[in-house]
């Protein structure tokens, strides 16, 4: 980009005395992509685009994770298939066939004029044979299709999207707190006069949190200070009226449940006189229930204030 914004005369002042001008293309190509990379991150701190960007983050945290941990595997079979295959362009180099291996990972084998037409070829360069064991080429591309097309890739996919929801939850948390902190750079970047006329001072009281010496003081006294009889107010003594005069009603509703009850026992008394004259009921049984009734009412009428 600075050749677009200076003159083409500062330019061979600055980098005339380079020895490998390509360099700027090199660090021109890492700002273009570090500079598209760090807007997709400013994204984080909108609704629209945060919550994916954020899992998009944690799904390649995964990744990278467990490629560190598989990275032993992939560098074998680099290593194989640049013994058995170095006299090829994909795997003349350790580099090289690191790279092959990682995109056959993902499905690009190039099968036919890797593995089947390079049989019986020889090399242009030093007549070397391009596949000398094809039997045992097949075994390791066997193994590389088993081990790191199918099952290693399962398992990233899986562990990428297996917990879904919880990701969500987790992205939607951080955008939320992003935006916080995002608010409160922009309010620290604006002058302070302006936040005098915008923004109100607030008073906040906390009437429950006292000082610390008031609270020693308050435990101090309710620790030590007799307790004094409070007068009865004019409140206390209407509550005091309505609740004998509750007390009234329910005595009343349970008068009437005990001659209710008195009612249904004549009722089964004359049942069973009828279904059998010889039956008697016991003394004790009318004797309790008639203490129990007198009892209940001396208790509700004792209980009941004067």
């Amino acid at each position: 980009m600075v050749p677009y914004v200076t003159n083409p005369a500062d330019l061979d002042d600055w980098f005339g005395g380079m020895q490998d001008p390509r360099v700027l293309w090199n660090i021109g190509v890492l700002a273009i992509f570090v500079c598209y990379t760090n807007m997709m991150l400013f994204l984080r701190r909108y609704r629209l685009f945060g919550t994916y960007i954020s899992m998009y983050i944690e799904v390649t945290k995964t990744v990278f994770q467990v490629m560190v941990v598989f990275i032993f595997l992939v560098l074998g079979f680099a290593l194989a298939f640049y013994v058995l295959f170095k006299e090829q362009i994909g795997f003349h180099t350790v580099h090289h066939s690191l790279l092959r291996v990682l995109v056959m990972m993902i499905g690009e084998l190039d099968f036919g004029s890797t593995f089947i037409s390079t049989i019986h070829q020889r090399s242009e360069a030093n007549n070397n044979p391009l596949n000398p064991f094809p039997p045992f080429g097949f075994f390791f591309l066997f193994l590389c299709l088993f081990f790191l097309t199918i099952a290693l890739m399962n398992l990233l996919v899986g562990l990428a999207v297996g917990d879904t929801e919880t990701m969500k939850k987790y992205a939607t948390i951080k955008r939320l707190g992003m935006q916080l902190e995002y608010q409160f750079e922009i309010e620290e970047a604006y002058p302070k006069y302006i936040i005098r006329r915008v923004y109100e001072r607030v008073y906040v009281e906390k009437p429950n949190k006292l000082p610390r010496v008031n609270r020693i003081i308050d435990w101090v006294h309710a620790r030590f200070a007799e307790a004094a009889p409070q007068p009865v107010e004019e409140g206390q003594t209407s509550e005091f009226a309505e609740l004998k005069e509750e007390m009234l009603k329910n005595k009343k509703r349970i008068k009437s449940m005990m001659a209710m009850l008195e009612a249904q026992n004549k009722l089964l008394k004359n049942l069973a006189a009828v279904v059998d004259p010889k039956f008697k009921v016991r003394e004790d049984v009318d004797g309790v229930s008639g203490a129990a009734r007198a009892s209940l009412e001396g208790g509700i009428e004792s209980e009941m204030p004067k």
